[in-house]
Formats: structure tokens, sequence, C-alpha cells
């Protein structure tokens, strides 16, 4: 597999999927916007932004000189071939993504997604060379066998309560999202040695603007993975901003 240059580990992470919202003039002037506001965090955190796939190019074209990445919501393990519907990573990469987010709940409980389909495009996606997201929940089950510590420099990994997903959900209180937190980073570390230890963890489920200071000033936690507190430009601007003052844990 190929290692992927890491970014400075001391920044911490924002980013926000937009999962399936926004025509093609929306997205644009989504990005247009954001990239207008980029300065005021771009260079202090590690940002990104995962459109739908028919978005991605637009979006990056946008995005990607103003500091900010684009990726996508999901990735196929093979790099070609006849799985109709499917999207490759040397796709992606084509269209300007560098990250993908794999293993979402949702994409877990609606279309079947296992353990074993997310480890397969995990290292489909780090093969490539695209920084993988690999989201868990309450079973902290990663998904990363198979894998050796130099990959780990391409991997970030957001918990997910799935009781925290969704419009009306509740999120995590800090204390619990930490402490959860340094469980996943334990058993990374388990897996991996030392070198477990510094791979970003992003909390993610019902993150607000209100919320999020509290949560990237705990010690365990490297970053928030948001969803619709970030589907405007102002929402993601304010969190991304909070992110850049709080900080987050220095790996």
């Amino acid at each position: 597999m190929t290692a992927i240059p890491g970014d400075e580990m001391s920044k911490p992470w924002i980013g926000t999927s937009w999962k399936m919202t926004k025509r093609l003039s929306e997205a644009v002037a989504y990005a247009e916007a954001l990239a207008g506001l980029a300065a005021h965090f771009a260079h202090l955190t590690n940002s990104f932004v995962l459109p739908a796939f028919p978005l991605i190019e637009s979006v990056a074209r946008v995005l990607r000189p103003a500091g900010v990445s684009v990726g996508a919501q999901n990735v196929h393990w093979m790099p070609s071939g006849a799985f109709t519907g499917e999207v490759s990573a040397p796709m992606l990469i084509d269209v300007g993504a560098s990250i993908v987010a794999i293993g979402h709940a949702e994409r877990r409980a609606m279309f079947g997604e296992t353990d074993q389909t997310v480890r397969d495009k995990v290292g489909a996606a780090l093969a490539s060379g695209l920084r993988t997201l690999v989201c868990v929940g309450e079973s902290v089950k990663i998904a990363l066998g198979g894998l050796t510590v130099t990959d780990l420099a391409g991997v970030l990994v957001a918990y997910e309560p799935v009781w925290a997903i969704g419009e009306g959900s509740t999120p995590a209180t800090p204390a619990q999202a930490n402490d959860m937190h340094g469980q996943i980073r334990a058993a990374i570390a388990h897996l991996f040695g030392g070198a477990g230890t510094a791979v970003p963890l992003l909390y993610g489920g019902s993150v607000t603007r209100d919320g999020a200071p509290a949560l990237i000033a705990q010690d365990q936690i490297d970053g928030l993975f948001v969803g619709r507190a970030a589907w405007t430009v102002e929402g993601f601007a304010a969190i991304a901003r909070t992110v850049a003052e709080t900080g987050g844990r220095v790996s």
C-alpha cells in the first residue's frame, strides 16, 4: 500500500459530509462562499468537505486552492470492473478528491456494509493515495485489519455513536465522547503499538455550534465530523473557527 504524507499532526480536524443534499448550483455557491472565509481557519486546521459524487469535481475546483480538502462519502474496493453504480478510488482522485469516508453508520444500516467490506475499501483507498476517514460506533470494531504502521499515516477515525446520528438526535456529552475516544485510541494502539496513538480521532454525532467548543477542548478529541450544523457556510465557518481557536489534542 502507498503511504500518504501526513498533514501537520498538531492541527485539529474539521469536516462535514453533505450526504445526499445540494444541487450543483447550491454546491458551487457554498464552495465559493466558504473559500472566501477559509483564510480565517484553513491554515490552522485540516478542513474538508464531502459532497455527493456528482459534485466533487466542481467543489474541489473551488475549495482546494483555498486550503480546504474535498472528498467522497464512499468508495468501491476495486479499481475498475462490472460494478454497476459504484465509484472507484482512482476515479475519485481524477475528479479532485483527496479523502474518503468509509463505514458510516448509515452505510452499514441501509446498504449492508460490514467490517469486511469496510476493511476492503480502506485498503483500496490507501493503496490509491486517498486519505481514509474510518467511521466507527459503539462496538468499536476498527476495520483496519491488514494495514501496516506506515499505512496509518493516511488514516483518520471518526467516532459516531449510532444514537447521536440524525435530525433530532442527542449528541454525546463531551465527557462521554472523550472517554470513548480514549477507548478507541487504546484499541488502535493494541493493534499497532505506539504509532496507533497518533491516529487522529474525530467526534461526529449531532455536533452543533454551541456544543463544538466543549467537544474540541477534550484531550482525546482531535477534530469534529459535522453533519447538519455545517450544511450552511456560516455554520461550517463558525465551527471551523472554534476548532482553530481551541485547538484539540496535539498528536
